[in-house]
């Protein structure tokens, strides 16, 4: 839920009963590493967090705290994302860390290599949770607009740039 509007701060919704639902999206916090030993059940809980709001059009994983993610995680979260498709949910991820991110994207291209899949991951990433969640509530409320936000492969260019980011 969100807890306060500017600066945007997301919380737990038992902690914060009084925060603000977003529509037809589900936030999820994964406070661990994610790899082989804990991929089922973390995709079971996102599975039961989705199917607990009816309606739910996204899921965001909030990746600050996946401190590890090996390749068993790595493919699980492209299952994941898959079976959720699959559903008509979209998922959708923020905050990853640089070896986390470089993790998922050999992991993605060693699967299933094209540029086509590689537009898909990067459409699904998003540099910060607000961003990730006005893209999702954007495309809720008006699935033509979409939102402005940076997706990291925007701000990966703008690491290549010096004072580009600006410029996204």
């Amino acid at each position: 839920v969100q807890v306060c509007k500017d600066p945007p701060v997301y919380r737990n919704r038992k902690r914060f009963p009084g925060g603000k639902d977003m529509p037809s999206t589900v936030i999820f916090r994964l406070d661990a590493p994610l790899f082989f030993a804990n991929f089922e059940s973390v995709g079971d809980r996102l599975k039961a967090c989705a199917a607990q709001r009816p309606g739910t059009k996204f899921v965001v994983l909030h990746c600050g705290s996946i401190s590890h993610l090996d390749s068993s995680g790595a493919h699980s979260v492209q299952h994941l994302s898959s079976d959720f498709d699959e559903t008509g949910i979209t998922m959708l991820f923020a905050e990853w860390n640089g070896p986390c991110r470089d993790m998922l994207g050999r992991a993605h291209r060693g699967h299933e290599h094209d540029d086509q899949t590689d537009d898909d991951l990067n459409r699904r990433c998003f540099a910060t949770l607000h961003e990730a969640v006005q893209f999702a509530v954007s495309q809720v409320l008006e699935p033509a607009a979409g939102a402005n936000t940076r997706t990291l492969a925007q701000l990966d260019a703008c690491e290549r740039k010096p004072n580009a980011l600006s410029e996204v």
